[in-house]
Protein backbone atom coordinates (compact mmCIF):
# COMPACT_ATOMS: atom_id res chain seq x y z
CA UNK A 1 0.00 0.00 0.00
CA UNK A 2 2.70 2.89 1.21
CA UNK A 3 5.11 1.68 -2.01
CA UNK A 4 2.06 1.70 -4.50
CA UNK A 5 1.05 5.58 -3.14
CA UNK A 6 4.35 6.76 -3.52
CA UNK A 7 5.90 4.77 -6.42
CA UNK A 8 7.03 7.54 -9.65
CA UNK A 9 6.94 10.55 -6.47
CA UNK A 10 10.58 11.01 -7.09
CA UNK A 11 10.39 15.04 -6.70
CA UNK A 12 9.17 15.50 -2.67
CA UNK A 13 9.29 18.86 -3.34
CA UNK A 14 5.96 18.65 -5.47
CA UNK A 15 4.08 16.34 -3.37
CA UNK A 16 0.96 18.06 -2.05
CA UNK A 17 0.69 18.03 1.77
CA UNK A 18 -2.63 16.76 1.62
CA UNK A 19 -1.33 13.90 -0.05
CA UNK A 20 1.46 13.44 2.85
CA UNK A 21 -0.48 13.72 5.54
CA UNK A 22 -3.28 10.98 4.41
CA UNK A 23 -0.51 8.50 2.88
CA UNK A 24 -1.02 5.68 2.78
CA UNK A 25 -4.75 4.92 2.07
CA UNK A 26 -6.29 7.71 4.77
CA UNK A 27 -4.20 6.42 7.53
CA UNK A 28 -1.49 9.10 8.08
CA UNK A 29 1.45 6.69 8.91
CA UNK A 30 4.05 7.20 6.04
CA UNK A 31 6.66 8.16 8.53
CA UNK A 32 6.13 5.17 10.40
CA UNK A 33 6.56 2.41 7.93
CA UNK A 34 9.08 4.01 5.11
CA UNK A 35 12.48 2.44 4.72
CA UNK A 36 16.26 4.71 6.34
CA UNK A 37 16.33 6.02 2.47
CA UNK A 38 12.39 6.86 2.03
CA UNK A 39 12.45 8.55 5.15
CA UNK A 40 15.61 10.43 4.51
CA UNK A 41 14.33 11.42 0.46
CA UNK A 42 11.01 12.45 1.79
CA UNK A 43 11.07 14.13 5.48
CA UNK A 44 11.84 17.18 3.73
CA UNK A 45 8.47 17.40 2.60
CA UNK A 46 6.76 16.40 5.74
CA UNK A 47 9.25 19.10 7.70
CA UNK A 48 7.72 21.98 5.56
CA UNK A 49 4.60 20.90 5.15
CA UNK A 50 4.28 21.51 9.13
CA UNK A 51 6.09 24.33 9.33
CA UNK A 52 2.84 25.68 7.07
CA UNK A 53 0.44 24.10 9.45
CA UNK A 54 -0.73 21.50 6.71
CA UNK A 55 -0.07 18.54 8.49
CA UNK A 56 -2.90 17.01 11.13
CA UNK A 57 -1.84 12.95 11.08
CA UNK A 58 1.95 13.01 10.83
CA UNK A 59 4.64 14.13 13.66
CA UNK A 60 7.32 14.69 12.01
CA UNK A 61 8.84 15.67 15.60
CA UNK A 62 7.56 12.75 16.98
CA UNK A 63 9.84 11.01 14.67
CA UNK A 64 12.79 12.96 14.57
CA UNK A 65 12.71 12.71 19.06
CA UNK A 66 11.81 9.48 19.50
CA UNK A 67 14.33 7.08 21.13
CA UNK A 68 16.67 9.98 21.53
CA UNK A 69 15.33 11.58 24.69
CA UNK A 70 17.00 10.69 27.63
CA UNK A 71 15.28 7.94 28.54
CA UNK A 72 15.92 6.30 25.07
CA UNK A 73 19.41 5.89 25.64
CA UNK A 74 18.91 3.27 28.54
CA UNK A 75 15.00 1.82 26.77
CA UNK A 76 15.48 -1.75 24.92
CA UNK A 77 13.93 -2.11 21.66
CA UNK A 78 12.64 -5.86 22.32
CA UNK A 79 15.24 -7.30 24.61
CA UNK A 80 14.36 -10.85 23.23
CA UNK A 81 14.58 -10.50 20.24
CA UNK A 82 17.23 -7.88 19.77
CA UNK A 83 18.93 -8.21 23.26
CA UNK A 84 20.34 -4.93 24.37
CA UNK A 85 19.62 -2.52 21.65
CA UNK A 86 18.04 0.71 22.68
CA UNK A 87 15.80 2.76 20.87
CA UNK A 88 19.03 5.62 20.93
CA UNK A 89 21.12 3.02 19.14
CA UNK A 90 17.94 2.06 17.08
CA UNK A 91 17.11 6.02 15.59
CA UNK A 92 20.88 6.43 15.61
CA UNK A 93 21.29 3.49 12.82
CA UNK A 94 18.34 4.74 11.18
CA UNK A 95 19.43 8.75 11.32
CA UNK A 96 23.37 7.82 10.04
CA UNK A 97 22.34 8.29 6.42
CA UNK A 98 22.07 11.54 6.55
CA UNK A 99 24.32 14.16 5.79
CA UNK A 100 25.77 17.23 8.18
CA UNK A 101 23.53 19.55 6.11
CA UNK A 102 20.70 17.79 6.47
CA UNK A 103 21.24 16.90 10.29
CA UNK A 104 21.61 20.79 9.82
CA UNK A 105 18.22 21.50 8.99
CA UNK A 106 16.88 18.99 11.31
CA UNK A 107 18.21 21.11 14.23
CA UNK A 108 16.61 24.42 12.58
CA UNK A 109 13.15 22.74 12.38
CA UNK A 110 13.08 21.27 16.08
CA UNK A 111 14.21 24.53 17.29
CA UNK A 112 11.44 26.34 15.67
CA UNK A 113 8.96 23.42 16.64
CA UNK A 114 10.00 24.07 20.31
CA UNK A 115 9.04 27.41 20.03
CA UNK A 116 5.42 26.54 19.12
CA UNK A 117 4.88 23.06 20.70
CA UNK A 118 4.93 23.21 24.12
CA UNK A 119 4.11 19.48 24.75
CA UNK A 120 6.88 17.85 23.31
CA UNK A 121 9.66 21.05 24.07
CA UNK A 122 11.46 18.51 26.34
CA UNK A 123 11.99 15.71 24.01
CA UNK A 124 12.57 18.04 21.63
CA UNK A 125 15.32 19.72 23.92
CA UNK A 126 16.83 16.03 25.00
CA UNK A 127 16.46 15.27 21.45
CA UNK A 128 18.98 17.86 20.26
CA UNK A 129 21.38 17.75 23.09
CA UNK A 130 22.26 13.73 23.03
CA UNK A 131 21.91 13.23 19.27
CA UNK A 132 21.20 16.35 16.38
CA UNK A 133 23.33 18.91 17.64
CA UNK A 134 26.48 16.71 17.61
CA UNK A 135 25.31 15.17 14.37
CA UNK A 136 24.71 18.28 12.56
CA UNK A 137 28.36 19.12 13.86
CA UNK A 138 30.41 16.23 12.69
CA UNK A 139 32.01 16.33 9.21
CA UNK A 140 30.16 14.75 6.63
CA UNK A 141 30.80 11.24 5.41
Amino acid sequence: MLEQEFKGKTAWQALDPAFLDRAPDGYGSALSFFSDAAFRFYLSAYMLADVDGKLDKHDPVFHLTHGLTDKGRGERVNPRRYGERTWFDEQGHKFAVFEREQAHAIVSYLELKRETDEFQRDEIDQAIANYWSERAEASAG
